[in-house]
């Protein structure tokens, strides 16, 4: 178990991260201009983040996945 969260999470984590940081900014924005409707934004600027950073993201997650395709294998032939 401990295996497969590792590698979800090195998987996982750089989406994670670029969508927690929108999120903040769009709380900041919210915040500070309240007259603006953070649904409004929020929505269509979370979504096209969303997209930009799996194009983004997509080419780095190579490794982990090529690593963990390697250990089920590995697991399942009993090598």
């Amino acid at each position: 178990g401990a295996v497969l969260f590792r590698y979800g999470l090195w998987i996982a984590l750089p989406m994670v991260a670029i969508l927690l940081f929108v999120t903040a900014v769009l709380g900041v924005i919210s915040r500070v201009a309240p007259q603006m409707n953070a649904f409004a934004i929020g929505f269509p600027l979370t979504l096209t983040t969303g997209l930009l950073g799996i194009a983004v993201t997509l080419p780095m997650l190579e490794g982990p996945v090529v690593a963990l395709m390697k250990l089920a294998t590995g697991m399942f032939t009993g090598g």
